[in-house]
């Protein structure tokens, strides 16, 4: 996978981006626009109308113009939503990374995770987007398989990718607003729809929320390990998930919904391995992040204004000022700078 770097072009004075290992080995030299994770193993560079596709290594696979984009799931195959400008109109359709394309029968379609692909039919607006589940005001939604076939026909108003068997998806009944639960890839029904929002969560789990936007935890066959009861969806990496309750202080569950580690932090995100990303505040000064191991020991004091997981590496910036770029860059999760810059 490869990650977004800048440096500024001295002729023009303007900043480029580029593309680099997550060593900081630069693949693909900063001459774009912008760059950025095209999903999966994948990339992008924008060139005046044109996005650039490219591999895990760096090779150039393709280039459409856009409002035309790709984007790649766990399979290593993209989804190319269908988009109608003026006379011209180009169907949904899956895309193998030496270029070939495969029209599907759908209004929208989405990359593929474990072999199904969310699908929609009878969509108004059709736009792809880089999140992992898509909640329309119109159409229904279903899944396809690589071949574009319908696996589970489109009776859903919003829908998940697969991850761990278990997607999340939603019905609606008559004007009502959707109520979500999760099914398994035969379409069956493994927590019933009765909640105001569902997330796969991980670790065979499922984030769920009130109608309060109180989330808790669910197991892949509906039983509540956890009350709704969080300020935050919750997600699971390496067994722990960061948690906040309504006004408190954040730590992070383990998968039974106890406390792992004590709530006493600012703020806690997603962690990388036995790494966790925390943020400590004064009484008087922002919340700073910093890393810690799971038994709580400093590997970076808390110094950045945001520290983030960006896949197999944490992103993070320092405090934005309008008047002169910021500092950002990543973070091996030893702590070490892979790279740095301003933007």
């Amino acid at each position: 996978m490869l990650y977004s770097f800048s440096a500024r072009d001295t002729r023009t004075n303007t900043a480029r981006e580029g593309l680099m290992t997550a060593t900081g080995k630069v693949v693909v030299k900063p001459r774009y626009s912008t760059t950025g994770s095209a999903g999966g193993e994948f990339s992008y560079a924008t060139e005046h109308n044109d996005r650039i596709y490219f591999d895990a290594r760096g090779k150039q696979l393709f280039r459409f113009s856009l409002p035309t984009t790709v984007a790649f799931g766990s399979d290593g195959i993209g989804a190319m939503p269908w988009w109608d400008v003026g006379r011209e109109r180009v169907r949904a359709a899956f895309i193998e990374p030496g270029g070939a394309q495969r029209p599907i029968d759908a209004d929208d379609v989405f990359p593929l995770h474990a072999g199904l692909a969310v699908a929609c039919r009878d969509r108004g607006s059709p736009t792809l987007t880089a999140a992992s589940w898509w909640d329309g005001t119109s159409g229904s939604y279903g899944y396809v398989d690589a071949r574009g076939t319908w696996k589970i026909e489109p009776a859903f108003s919003g829908a998940s990718a697969f991850e761990g068997g278990i997607a999340a998806v939603a019905v609606r009944a008559g004007r009502g607003k959707p109520k979500w639960g999760a099914i398994d890839a035969r379409g069956a029904w493994r927590c019933k729809p009765g909640f105001a929002r569902a997330v796969i969560a991980g670790d065979g789990l499922v984030t769920v929320a009130d109608r309060e936007q109180r989330w808790g935890l669910v197991d892949r066959d509906g039983r509540v390990v956890v009350k709704p009861r969080f300020a935050m969806p919750l997600r699971f990496s390496g067994g722990l998930a960061a948690a906040r309750e309504p006004g408190g202080a954040a730590g992070y569950l383990d998968a039974a919904g106890d406390w792992a580690i004590a709530p006493r932090f600012a703020d806690a995100g997603e962690a990388i391995g036995d790494v966790l990303p925390v943020a400590t505040a004064g009484k008087t000064r922002a919340p700073k992040w910093g890393l810690v191991t799971r038994t709580g020991d400093t590997i970076l004091a808390p110094t950045h204004a945001s520290i983030a997981r960006d896949r197999a590496l944490f992103r993070y910036a320092g405090t934005y000022l309008r008047t002169k770029p910021y500092p950002w860059g990543y973070l091996a999760p030893t702590g070490e700078v892979v790279w740095s810059g301003l933007r």
